[in-house]
């Protein structure tokens, strides 16, 4: 499976699979309840890519791993996960907290982390789109 989830990031094809898995594995959060979440000290992962973050991103500190970094996993078959996530990621019991843009991406990642080992990981539902439209207007869209 953690091969398939592999392809999946590389190609950056994403699949009605993914949508199911979340939703039966209750890993979705609303971004309503993100604020809620960030004050309990969860850390948030941004897995869209660095000029994405720069045209848009939730105030506060936040970790950015962008998809494109889980190519490597493609690439190299030597490296695993753990080479590649950010040191604030590496304790695989820190609660996360982990958004894209519409949450597709963020869903397919926290997935994988999911298979690699990590506990506590969440999707924020319908990515920092939603997130703008429910919590924070002052959050451009792009």
């Amino acid at each position: 499976m953690l091969t398939r989830c592999r392809r999946v990031y590389a190609g950056h094809r994403w699949s009605r699979w993914y949508t199911w898995l979340a939703q039966e594995n209750g890993v979705d959060v609303s971004p309503l309840k993100v604020k809620e979440i960030r004050d309990e000290g969860v850390l948030l992962v941004d897995v869209r890519e660095h000029h994405e973050v720069q045209i848009a991103k939730i105030p506060g500190k936040q970790v950015v791993f962008p998809t494109s970094a889980l190519s490597a996993l493609e690439i190299t078959k030597d490296l695993e996960l753990e080479d590649l996530v950010p040191p604030e990621m590496n304790d695989k019991n820190t609660k996360m907290i982990v958004l894209c843009k519409r949450g597709r991406r963020s869903r397919a990642v926290v997935d994988l982390l999911t298979k690699a080992g990590w506990k506590n990981v969440r999707n924020v539902e319908g990515g920092i789109e939603k997130y703008a439209q429910l919590v924070d207007s002052s959050i451009p869209n792009y």
